[in-house]
Parts: C-alpha cells; sequence; structure tokens
C-alpha cells in the first residue's frame, strides 16, 4: 500500500510585468505520485489568459529542455482552475518517463480599476458599482479600518486577505479572488464597548488585531481558527505593523497615545510578550496619529500625523543605536506636498513609491478630491493623486503581486458606500510560476484523490457544517479522483469510519466525470458518528484500488459536533480571575472503541470565562497556565449533542494554585511562575 500526500507548492514570483497592481497567481498545488498524472490547480485574482506548459525537469524542478505539451485558456476568469495532464504530449503520445515540471503563464490588461474583494454599506438608491465581489454585505456606515494581505509565497496562507470590521467585532477572511472564507475565531475575547481595529500580518504568517479601546494587540492564528496570546497595556493605540527578525521575533509597531509609536517584541512561539516601549515621539495628541509602515530591516519607518507641529503630515523616521528613532529632516526633500489629514501608508512592493490615503471631506465629484496619492518613496514627491475610485481613505496595504488594499468610502449627492476593497490597478500585467515537479514513471496506473474537491453537506440544520455525535444525523461526501488510464480503471473506493464508530464502508458511486474523461466522482451518503465519538476534526482514511494498480490511500477531514463546556478559572489564594488561563478535560470516548480523549480550551478572558466544544461522556476537568499548578479535578459529565443545541454544561469554578519551590525550579528558565514559599 502506497500513502500519498498532497504536496502544496505555493506560487514562486518569477516575472512582473510592472510594479504596480497586476495579475497574481496563487495556489498552485500538484499532487506527488508516481505515473500519476499531473493535476495541476490554480487561483487568479483577476480574469487572465493563462498558458501552461509541461517541461523536463531535473527532480529539483528545474527545467532541461523544450515544453512538451503547451495549452492556452484565454479570458480565464478570476477564481479557481484546474488542468489535469494525461502524461503525454503535444501529439497525444506517451512521454518519456522521467521528472516534470509545469510553468503557468498569466497575462492581464486591466482597463480601469477592478475590485478582488470588497464589503460595503449602501445608502438610498441602491448602487451596484463594485457589487460583485462582496461576501457577506454590511449594514454597519462605521465599519472597515484595518486591512492586510498574507505575501509570504512559501505559505498556504498566501494572498489570504484579513478585514477587520468594528461594528460587527470580527475580522473577515478572503482568498486571493475575493472568496469570502468567513470570520477569525475570537472565542475567549470580551471586546465589550471595543472592537477589532487595526491587522497586521507577519512575514510568519501570524496575524496581529488591535484592540483599541480594552489597549491591547491579540496574536492570532493565521488560519483563523483561534488565537495564542495577548499584549501588555499599549495606550490607545491605533495602527499596527509586524517584521519577523531572522532570529524569528516578530516586532509590533504600535501608534498610539500621546502620539508615540511604540516597539513590543513576541517570542518566536508566539505566546510571550515583551515590554512595551515607546521609540519615536511624533506629536502631542494620541487621537491624531495614524497608519505606519516599517522596513524589513527596522531601520526606518513612514508615518501619518495629522496634527499640528513638526513632525504633521507624512514623515520619516530614522533607526538609532539605542532602537529609538528620530525624524529624518531631509524627507521630504520640499514642503510636504500631501495635505492633511493624512492616514496611512504602505510601501509598493519594488519600494519605489508609497501608497498613501487621506480622508477627505465627503464630495460630490469624485474626481481630484485626492484622497488616494502615489508618492515617490526616496524625495516624497507626488507621482499621482487622482485617483477616482475613492472619496476617502483610510488604512491601506498591498498584496504579493502590488495590487492596492484599501479601507475608504466614496459619496455622491445621493448615497454614500463605505467600502473595504483589494483592487488590480488598470495596466498591463503577467506572472509566472512553476509548480513542484513531478514524475512519470513505470509502475502502471495511479490514482489522486483531489483535495479540493471533497464536498461535505449535512442532515441536521442545527449543525450547518458538521457532524453531530448523535448516531442519527448523517452526512455525505463526494470527491474526485484523477486517473491515470481514464476512470472506468478505478473500482474500488472505500471510507476507514472507525474514528466515528463504525468500520470501513464502500462509497455509494463511482461514475465518470461529465466532461473530464481522466476524473471519477466518488459518492458515500448516510455517514454517521456514534455517541461519544471525538468532537473535533477527524482525518478519514480513503483507499482506491482497480484495474493494474495497488492501494493508494488519502485522508480527507470531518467536523464532528458535540455540546459545549463552560467554567471560569480563578487564583485558590486571592480568588481573582487569572487571564489567560485554560480549561483542560480528560475522559468521554466511544466505549470499547476509542478515548478518553484530552480537550482544552482557548485562553480565558479577563473575568476568568473559559469555553469549549466537547464530546458526550464523563470528564475531570482542571485549570491550566504555565507557572501555575492545577488542584482537585473537577466532575463534570456532558450530554450527547442535542438539536437544537441545548444549553452549556458549566464546570463552575476551577482554580489554579502557586507552585512550590521545587516545582518552579523544575521548569526553563525564564519562564514566568506563581510561587508560594
Amino acid at each position: 500500500m502506497r500513502l500519498h500526500r498532497f504536496a502544496i507548492i505555493l506560487a514562486i514570483m518569477v516575472c512582473q510585468a510592472r510594479s504596480f497592481g497586476s495579475v497574481g497567481v496563487y495556489q498552485v498545488r500538484v499532487p506527488t505520485g508516481d505515473k500519476a498524472p499531473a493535476l495541476i490547480w490554480y487561483t487568479l485574482n483577476c480574469a487572465a489568459d493563462v498558458t501552461i506548459e509541461i517541461l523536463p525537469s531535473d527532480s529539483n524542478g528545474n527545467p532541461t529542455g523544450q515544453a512538451v505539451r503547451t495549452v492556452s485558456f484565454p479570458d480565464n476568469s478570476r477564481g479557481k482552475h484546474s488542468f489535469v495532464w494525461g502524461c503525454t504530449n503535444d501529439s497525444g503520445e506517451q512521454v518519456p518517463y522521467g521528472w516534470y515540471v509545469a510553468r503557468i503563464t498569466a497575462s492581464a490588461q486591466q482597463t480601469e480599476w477592478d475590485p478582488i474583494a470588497g464589503l460595503w454599506k449602501a445608502d438610498s438608491p441602491p448602487e451596484t458599482e463594485f457589487a460583485g465581489h462582496p461576501l457577506p454585505p454590511c449594514s454597519e456606515i462605521d465599519g472597515f479600518y484595518g486591512v492586510d494581505v498574507n505575501t509570504n509565497p512559501g505559505s498556504p496562507f498566501f494572498g489570504r486577505i484579513y478585514m477587520p470590521h468594528k461594528s460587527r467585532k470580527c475580522v473577515y477572511m478572503y482568498d486571493p479572488d475575493g472568496q469570502y472564507l468567513g470570520e477569525m475565531d475570537d472565542t475567549g475575547i470580551t471586546w465589550g464597548g471595543s472592537a477589532p481595529w487595526d491587522v497586521a500580518v507577519a512575514e510568519d504568517d501570524y496575524v496581529y488585531v488591535g484592540d483599541r479601546s480594552n489597549q491591547r494587540v491579540y496574536c492570532m492564528k493565521p488560519d483563523g481558527s483561534g488565537w495564542l496570546s495577548v499584549s501588555p497595556p499599549v495606550t490607545y493605540l491605533r495602527a499596527l505593523f509586524c517584521r519577523v527578525d531572522n532570529q524569528g521575533y516578530t516586532h509590533v509597531f504600535v501608534t498610539g497615545g500621546a502620539a508615540h509609536v511604540y516597539e513590543v517584541v513576541v517570542s518566536p512561539d508566539h505566546l510571550n510578550w515583551g515590554v512595551v516601549k515607546p521609540v519615536a515621539t511624533v506629536g502631542n495628541d494620541n487621537a491624531s496619529i495614524y497608519g505606519i509602515w516599517v522596513s524589513a530591516d527596522l531601520g526606518l519607518f513612514y508615518t501619518c500625523y495629522i496634527g499640528t507641529g513638526p513632525a504633521s503630515g507624512l514623515t520619516r523616521w530614522l533607526r538609532q543605536p539605542d532602537g529609538t528613532y528620530l525624524r529624518d529632516t531631509s524627507w521630504p526633500s520640499a514642503p510636504n506636498p500631501v495635505e492633511n489629514p493624512v492616514i496611512d501608508v504602505e510601501m509598493s512592493n519594488d519600494g519605489t513609491y508609497l501608497w498613501v490615503t487621506r480622508s477627505a471631506e465627503y464630495s460630490t465629484s469624485p474626481t481630484g478630491t485626492k484622497a488616494l496619492y502615489k508618492v515617490r518613496s526616496l524625495d516624497g514627491s507626488v507621482i499621482s493623486d487622482n485617483f477616482d475610485i475613492i472619496t476617502w481613505g483610510h488604512m491601506c496595504s498591498v498584496d504579493a503581486v502590488g495590487n492596492l488594499a484599501v479601507t475608504f468610502g466614496k459619496s455622491t449627492p445621493t448615497w454614500g458606500q463605505h467600502y473595504c476593497g483589494l483592487f488590480a490597478e488598470p495596466g498591463t500585467s503577467s506572472n509566472i510560476v512553476y509548480t513542484s515537479p513531478f514524475e512519470v514513471s513505470a509502475e502502471g496506473n495511479s490514482f489522486v484523490l483531489i483535495e479540493e474537491s471533497v464536498t461535505w453537506t449535512f442532515s441536521n440544520p442545527s449543525y450547518p457544517d458538521k457532524l453531530p455525535a448523535d448516531d442519527t444525523s448523517t452526512a455525505s461526501v463526494t470527491f474526485q479522483v484523477v486517473t491515470a488510464q481514464g476512470s472506468s480503471t478505478l473500482t474500488n473506493c472505500s471510507i476507514d469510519l472507525s474514528s466515528l464508530g463504525y468500520g470501513f464502508e464502500q462509497v455509494d458511486s463511482i461514475v465518470p466525470h461529465p466532461t473530464e474523461p481522466l476524473v471519477a466522482i466518488c459518492t458515500k451518503s448516510g455517514i454517521r458518528a456514534k455517541h461519544g465519538a471525538f468532537c473535533g476534526n477527524h482525518s478519514l482514511t480513503v483507499t482506491l484500488s482497480g484495474v493494474n494498480t495497488g492501494e493508494y490511500t488519502y485522508n480527507i477531514p470531518l467536523a464532528v459536533g458535540g455540546s459545549r463546556l463552560i467554567g471560569k478559572i480563578f487564583h485558590q489564594i486571592y480568588a481573582s480571575a487569572v487571564k489567560g488561563a485554560k480549561i483542560r478535560a480528560h475522559g468521554g470516548g466511544i466505549p470499547g472503541h476509542t478515548g478518553p480523549f484530552d480537550y482544552e480550551s482557548p485562553p480565558c478572558d479577563e473575568n476568568g470565562n473559559a469555553s469549549l466544544d466537547i464530546s458526550e461522556g464523563s470528564y475531570q476537568v482542571v485549570a491550566v497556565k504555565t507557572g501555575y499548578g492545577s488542584t482537585t479535578p473537577v466532575e463534570v459529565e456532558i450530554p450527547g449533542p442535542a438539536t437544537p443545541p441545548g444549553p452549556p454544561v458549566n464546570a463552575g469554578t476551577v482554580y489554579l494554585r502557586p507552585l512550590s519551590i521545587s516545582e518552579a525550579k523544575a521548569l526553563p528558565n525564564g519562564t514566568q511562575v506563581n510561587v508560594c514559599g
């Protein structure tokens, strides 16, 4: 039996026709395999003409000859696309055995500013401008502030867009093509009268979200599945920017109280924050400092200050030996040409110019309102200020190929709209990426399960995106399999359901794809989870076999639902909440089959409140936090998931105790501890 895994190789930037916004090719995937047909999967951020060439290569993916197969796709639409190469050349003949690589070339001609992603508020009358890409719609007028994009080409989150919304108190996530992915999980965060404000994506993918009124910054997971840690207090924060140094430490820069720029360093494991240090004094009005951009070597930053004084407007600051910054009085070389109020600044990908947003007054004539500037980074002179896509601007960023992401507003005499958008700038652009290498060998037929084709549907409307472990609700799954010698050669497909309390089961049907002869469609319905099955993500093994093949196995994900457990975490001696502690529960399982399980909640809030989803069964519940000891477990009985979901089970208050001296000494040096003795 061979175990095949998907090798996810993301776009490698080879050339880009212009430094401003352009076509982007993201999420390029091919499966590993022997004589597997090459499934080439890619995403376009805007409509483009696409050419795919298959070239011989070495095992590292370096081309060694001319293309053996070339296909063209004129005017590919924005979004996700795939091409299956059946190991033949342009004449339909079998290619020689060996390694190959695919080269994808995308070219686009933007005739106007094209929104890739956007959210808005529309007043009367209804307005359709930029209406093609908003998800979900937004009804609040005062919504968007920050925006940032993952620009790490080696990341599975390359191109992901993050957009905080103040009124809805959430952070939206989008794919590079504008497809809505959902909200970041902020379980355990109490926004109260505050909200997520600005957002910054670090080079290691982690996402930092500012909580302005509560004066702190959260480090959140790039997949949106939760948060890891929270900063010490930062006075009245406005804007964020992050850089990761060569030791793996993240430097979080914050503009905030008393018009200062603050710097705080986060450990490589993203759990420990250093001291918040003021590194620059820009002015004296904490409500007047806004955006910031910091160079990769931390040697300089640009910032925006709408107050009065020498640093008013857009200014540049240089790092000093002691780690503080002083204003570069030689920049700009002429009196500041960008009129206040300037709000945010972002460097172009080639470093030659800055995008600068300005909060202009509402105008009945969008053209010429000077709300968006393009400024030379060398001397601060204006390249252009005549952009009619916005009337006033907030925060801005750029994606990996230079497209502008900005939160902004636009108005006419009869209506106003408030947007968050990622735009492709007008002009001609091109982008070339290479896939990972794949091998054509003499081992015969093989099968490749297309990861992106896996689609689940669930019968219980109370659990629309998961299968509750009640042994009654059902789930159905459909997925596609690429075959080297035609879909009819796939004759057997089974799924291992043992983690759900069942065994191996054959799929219900294997049918040919209606338009692609090398693809088969597999469907399995009636999947159930027994009482006590693990609450969370399951990895179900799919086994494929057929004519002239061995067995090929892949894993597909399934989310299983349970019940909610809540509790409070307090200090045993001081009877006060221990912020950042977690609830840990041990127990449960399917009797005689699986378990017991261990569950752990996200960090509790400042009031000690914690919650988590958990499967049916008997549990011992304790509180945990590094540097503290747990006390006697609380016994809790968790019922199975109800329809509709019932009230959460309350474990009451669980306590943390101080460590003894000997326990504290056993911890690694540098660990913060709570000690008694």
